[in-house]
């Protein structure tokens, strides 16, 4: 049995944590909160119920922490949230990002007109995997390129954090029917998903939504049109699409 004075302690805790994530969630700002996301709701609910059951502040504390963590690191519009939450919500795709990283980091402040950018939206994102990585039948499983982003926590967290020097991340949406939650090809639908271009295993380009930059952690959107819109306008290309 919990000691009275003890369970009275925890039980204040909180009361007191649930004050500031009430506050934070009327708060008016441009930031997209995970406090008011489905996802940070339902996760706050199930937490605080089995904090309250258990009169034990610790999870509810570290769920109040872990989403305030995030929510003042950079900035990510409220619209870009959304689209991403909704998105991701969308049973009828599997959503993952693409973090460009290493010598082929992208500036975030020349996205529109990079040729690494413009090559990835036109030909498709090569699958060449981790260093080392076995490729059966000379295919790399999805996830050793794009990671899964099945709730918007992961969203944002893959999006403002840096990887390997990345900047930013090619957010990939594949129809659930080709693909399962963890990004591995059903079988049989390989190529709906995928083919050969010079002589690379490559995702097909329309499955790319479009790409998030980061810079110390504020993200800013561009999608797949306007990526190729904008660099075929700045290096005279002959839009035909």
């Amino acid at each position: 049995m919990i000691p009275f004075t003890k369970k009275a302690k925890e039980l204040q805790k909180i009361k007191l944590i649930m004050e500031k994530i009430k506050e934070i969630q009327n708060q008016n700002s441009n930031n997209y909160s995970l406090f008011n996301s489905k996802y940070g709701k339902e996760a706050i609910s199930e937490v605080l119920d089995i904090s309250m059951k258990s009169c034990d502040s610790s999870k509810l504390e570290f769920e109040y922490k872990l989403f305030e963590g995030w929510d003042k690191r950079g900035f990510m519009s409220k619209e870009l949230g959304n689209f991403l939450e909704s998105l991701i919500e969308d049973e009828n795709y599997q959503v993952g990002i693409h973090r460009v990283g290493g010598a082929a980091t992208i500036d975030p402040n020349n996205v529109l007109n990079n040729d690494l950018v413009y090559n990835i939206c036109s030909k498709g994102l090569y699958l060449t995997g981790h260093t080392g990585a076995p490729a059966p039948d000379g295919k790399n499983p999805l996830y050793l390129n794009i990671s899964p982003l099945n709730n918007i926590l992961q969203a944002v967290q893959f999006s403002k954090a840096p990887y390997k020097g990345s900047r930013g991340g090619f957010i990939i949406a594949m129809p659930s029917k080709y693909v399962d939650k963890e990004l591995n090809i059903k079988d049989g639908h390989e190529f709906d998903l995928c083919g050969y271009v010079d002589d690379t295993w490559t995702l097909d380009p329309k499955y790319i939504v479009g790409y998030i930059s980061q810079d110390e952690g504020v993200c800013n959107f561009y999608t797949r049109a306007e990526l190729m819109d904008e660099y075929e306008k700045l290096n005279g290309i002959n839009q035909s699409r």
